[in-house]
């Protein structure tokens, strides 16, 4: 995964050398372009990072987090969520807010479609004709995927 991170005055990350990076985040990043003064920089380890840089860091999910912790960024656990869409994001979204959790979850999925109306919609989407009419049954059929949702609810 990649993030895209603003280095302000007050961050941990200002005045600091790339090669001294994991040792304050406390865990393995690359900082693979720096925007500095609207120019790119692809940077090594001597690259000093400065006040209002645009850092975009490629690492694990797993150790993301730990970086975003470790700065500052991430202040508080999500306790209740409501996640749009019944698609994979929503699922690897889902499992991952029940990692390491002890509360009760409760999983609620409306379905608006099933999934015969979805591959009925989907034939006549492919096909129709490129134009007008296509691009409105798409929006439809967008919107109705949208509208199903997967409820969070932590039981305390």
């Amino acid at each position: 995964e990649i993030v895209e991170l603003m280095v302000d005055e007050h961050s941990k990350l200002c005045n600091i050398r790339l090669q001294n990076l994991s040792s304050i985040v406390k865990c393995k990043v690359l900082v693979c372009a720096v925007l500095r003064e609207g120019h790119t920089v692809a940077p090594d380890g001597n690259f000093v990072l400065k006040a209002n840089d645009r850092i975009f860091v490629t690492a694990s999910t797993n150790n993301l987090t730990t970086l975003l912790d470790n700065l500052g960024i991430i202040r508080r656990k999500v306790r209740r969520a409501i996640l749009c869409g019944g698609g994979r994001v929503g699922y690897y979204l889902a499992n991952r807010l029940l990692m390491g959790r002890s509360e009760q979850i409760e999983i609620l999925t409306p379905t608006v479609l099933t999934k015969e109306d979805k591959a009925d919609i989907n034939n006549i989407i492919t096909r129709s004709p490129d134009g007008e009419e296509k691009r409105d049954l798409i929006f439809f059929y967008r919107l109705a995927v949208l509208v199903e949702t997967v409820l969070l609810k932590y039981r305390t």
